[in-house]
């Protein structure tokens, strides 16, 4: 065995043997694969393709501005930050690269960035925080894509007059927020937050090497980092910036100046919820982490003598291919991250001191000198930690671009404009003396040009759900799309100083069923009642039309028709409405790809038993939500706006007082949540569930009956979800006439019954 070990030594020392090279940080695959993945899917709450869709009229993140996908931009931001030119000169001198190191237990945010290799100060370059926030155009030649150059496109992209020149900046938008990606994603590297030079055998090698599709596990240490990020508590995004001379609350995901370098418990997770950090990434990663040139040195910690053991882990023989030797590692156990109760090697316990008894001639000590601490196992136990929040702070940070949420509805002869946003609107005075805090409004004309229309100023902040009063224009008779327009604000969103948040409206619609000498059709009209248009023009006097629900896209409605009962699909462009399954009280999925609905199943009759499904659009395959044991009955549901629950009616809820059906939620898998209007529900029938646009409220119908007829009534009422109080929303007796089916306005202002 001792030969074994000392063979494998002598091999991998040759296979090893570092190579001192400054080079970037995780390879252009990996930052463009989470930038990708980011882009493409709903993280933490927020879609990228449901916010386009719903804010900016913008399809799909396939869109294409200067014959890029939204998509590949935010790939070409992974990829340019690093590496945006082969030109000689400019990677040897001026390359961005070196300002994407930032040590957080530096004295001074001046002293925090790279001081070049070997500490000569060549290549040296700045804090990536400072970098990421620099002034609007003093980046460098390769490029200004700072937060502030960013937000500046953004606004430019959503207000200049040429559509050649907003399609160029919707591009330069998107790849610009890919590049300040590329930066969170560097203080998930060792090297770059404790001031190290990089090496060729390297943490960011053995990452670049889990994309091959030939390395299985690997590749599944990528996948299980992509499936579960840890991602950035999004309320340290709303605290001001800890640095003067970077104060967008960006600085925090970087360094939240928490972490001195005396304190490493200070970088723990988050025990309640671990899929959640409020520690800068920088942070993180100094305090746990080391580095081939750091091992114990240059930092407090970790620290040899109290964060770690010496324990015996498998190694590769390489004698014996397929077979391991045993070698020993430090295993990180206190002072921060430990992973639980498991451990991590945090480097290997080097060749000389550990195998110092064995009989080793001068040449081969050498050679055992040489072999790095650094081997794959450590990397992989690396990764398995920092690429999570690799990921999830980054998506962190599109999520904080695209925070801000503006409504607007037509009043008074103009827009009355809504802050949908959590945090308040308001004006800031900028370097040269100048107020800026204002919405103003733009429309298209058929040549695409973008024309300004009118402004409001913000004088006093505009808090969340609050209006301004009616911006007045007269409707330009050029406009291409009579009733779209652009609004734009341009301010102080939260704590950030020239935030923009966009709104492109449609002219609202209001599509109801309308029975007609016998005959039921679907109609719409304008929110003012004007410009009736039949939709589906139903010739069958023996068809009952009943809920209807519009797609996300605004281009089909669901709808279910009885006998059958079934529901339909209506292209409100072809006018075709195909059967998509038996059912009835269709709701859309937030992005569009199911229904959900209820069906009567025949079971344990004479009684009824109702229960839930979801159908896949696109398929028309359909999946069980509810199956309750014996006579039951879970109706008319609803998708909530982000996707997560379905609010349903539900027959005889336990604990509930005697309500004989409350509004109750489950997961959209169809796991349980529990009742949300059962604490003064005696006697009451709740249903008709319908979410207010930003999620924390149900509009209901409750049924209460007294005994008879002539002491029964319906009316409407809301269920504050997070507190479950409930608020009466009409002043009607409920017996004049029944008040059902509440649906929401966009703004969350108006219901309509």
């Amino acid at each position: 065995m001792r030969n074994n070990i000392r063979n494998a030594v002598l091999l991998s020392s040759l296979i090893t043997l570092l190579i001192c090279k400054f080079s970037y940080a995780l390879s252009v695959g990996t930052h463009q694969e989470i930038n990708e993945h980011i882009a493409r899917n709903n993280l933490n709450g927020f879609s990228l393709t449901s916010y386009l869709k719903k804010n900016l009229g913008i399809e799909s993140i396939t869109a294409s501005f200067r014959f890029r996908g939204i998509w590949q931009l935010f790939r070409d931001g992974g990829e340019y930050e690093d590496d945006p030119s082969d030109n000689l000169f400019s990677n040897l001198y001026i390359s961005r690269y070196t300002n994407h190191f930032h040590n957080p237990v530096a004295p001074t945010l001046a002293d925090a960035g790279f001081t070049g290799i070997w500490g000569t100060g060549f290549k040296s370059g700045e804090s990536t925080i400072l970098w990421s926030q620099r002034p609007k155009g003093t980046q460098n030649r390769e490029g200004n894509y700072s937060w502030h150059d960013v937000r500046e496109y953004y606004r430019l992209a959503l207000t200049s007059p040429n559509p050649d020149t907003r399609n160029r900046y919707f591009a330069e938008t998107f790849r610009g927020i890919g590049q300040q990606m590329h930066l969170v994603h560097d203080m998930s590297v060792p090297e770059h937050t404790r001031n190290d030079g990089h090496y060729v055998r390297a943490y960011e090698a053995f990452v670049k090497n889990l994309h091959s599709a030939q390395n299985i596990q690997g590749r599944a240490v990528f996948d299980a980092a992509l499936a579960n990020p840890i991602f950035f508590d999004m309320s340290q995004l709303s605290q001001p910036s800890p640095f003067a001379e970077a104060d967008v609350p960006i600085a925090n995901l970087f360094d939240g100046n928490v972490y001195d370098g005396s304190k490493p418990d200070d970088t723990k997770d988050n025990i309640v919820n671990p899929s959640v950090s409020s520690i800068g990434l920088a942070e993180y990663t100094n305090a746990n982490f080391v580095t081939p040139d750091t091992i114990f040195r240059g930092f407090s910690y970790p620290s040899k003598q109290t964060s770690v053991t010496k324990e015996e882990r498998d190694f590769p023989d390489y004698v014996n291919p397929g077979n391991f030797v045993k070698r020993k590692y430090y295993i990180k156990r206190a002072d921060g991250e430990t992973n639980g109760t498991e451990g991590y090697r945090l480097a290997g316990v080097d060749y000389l001191n550990f195998y110092r008894e064995l009989t080793v001639d001068p040449e081969e000590l050498e050679l055992v000198k040489t072999i790095a601490p650094m081997d794959d196992f450590v990397y992989e136990d690396y990764a398995k930690l920092l690429l999570p929040r690799a990921v999830g702070y980054s998506a962190a940070l599109i999520n904080y671009f695209f925070r801000g949420k503006l409504a607007a509805s037509y009043s008074d002869g103009g827009l009355e404009v809504t802050n949908r946003s959590s945090e308040e609107m308001s004006f800031y005075t900028d370097s040269e003396g100048n107020n800026v805090g204002e919405i103003t409004i733009y429309y298209d004309m058929a040549d695409g040009r973008r024309e300004y229309l009118a402004s409001y100023e913000l004088t006093t902040p505009l808090e969340p759900g609050e209006s301004t009063p009616p911006i007045v224009f007269s409707p330009p008779t050029e406009n291409e799309k009579p009733g779209r327009y652009i609004v734009v604000f341009h301010g102080k969103l939260g704590k950030e100083e020239g935030a923009v948040v966009g709104l492109v409206t449609e002219p609202s619609k209001v599509y109801y069923v309308s029975r007609r000498n016998g005959v039921y059709k679907i109609v719409s009209t304008d929110e003012n009642g004007n410009g009736e248009t039949v939709v589906f023009d139903n010739q069958d006097a023996g068809l009952t039309i009943g809920k209807i629900a519009l797609s996300p896209d605004k281009k089909t409605l669901a709808f279910d028709a009885a006998p059958g009962p079934g529901i339909y699909l209506l292209d409100l462009e072809e006018k075709q409405a195909p059967l998509l399954t038996s059912g009835a009280w269709p709701s859309w999925s937030p992005d569009g790809k199911k229904i959900v609905f209820h069906r009567e199943t025949g079971n344990y009759l004479p009684l009824a038993d109702v229960e839930l499904f979801a159908a896949d659009v696109a398929t028309g395959a359909v999946t069980p939500l509810t199956n309750a044991v014996g006579s039951s009955k879970s109706a008319m549901p609803a998708w909530s706006p982000d996707g997560s629950r379905i609010a349903y009616s539900l027959f005889e809820p336990e604990g509930c007082g005697g309500a004989l059906q409350a509004i109750a939620l489950m997961d959209s898998a169809g796991n349980q949540i529990g009742p949300v209007t059962c604490q003064d529900g005696t006697g009451a029938t709740d249903s008709s569930p319908a979410w207010s646009p930003d999620g924390k409220e149900i509009a209901f119908t409750r049924h209460t009956y007294r005994g008879s007829m002539t002491d029964s009534y319906h009316k409407l009422y809301k269920v504050d979800v997070g507190a479950q109080t409930l608020t009466e929303l009409t002043d009607s007796t409920g017996f004049d006439y029944a008040e059902f089916t509440p649906a929401w306005s966009p703004d969350g202002k108006k219901i309509a019954i």
